[in-house]
């Protein structure tokens, strides 16, 4: 299924992880397919994992669509020291 570019120009898109890795990446090519509305949660300003945060993230993105790539992430170390961390929160993220 091919989504012409443009079907983005008119769509408000919130991208979680935006501002991360494969989040640029993916940001990068909603603009070059039209997308003009980009909302990018920070975590400095929306937990993920808290109800609330999320409920405020979408009353202020207002988002068409949700492109959920947000992730609570570490290096090796930081994953074996806090494996059950990482697990509830991606895990509630993604719930």
């Amino acid at each position: 299924m091919s989504i012409s570019t443009n079907s983005w120009e008119k769509k408000r898109v919130c991208v979680t992880g935006g501002a991360g890795f494969l989040g640029s990446y993916v940001t990068a090519k909603l603009r070059e397919r039209g997308a003009k509305e980009i909302f990018i949660p920070r975590i400095e300003d929306y937990d993920l994992v808290r109800p609330e945060d999320i409920k405020r993230m979408l009353d202020d993105s207002r988002p068409d669509v949700i492109i959920h790539l947000a992730a609570h992430v570490g290096g090796i170390g930081a994953n074996r020291e806090h494996p059950a961390e990482f697990f509830y929160d991606n895990l509630m993220m993604g719930v």
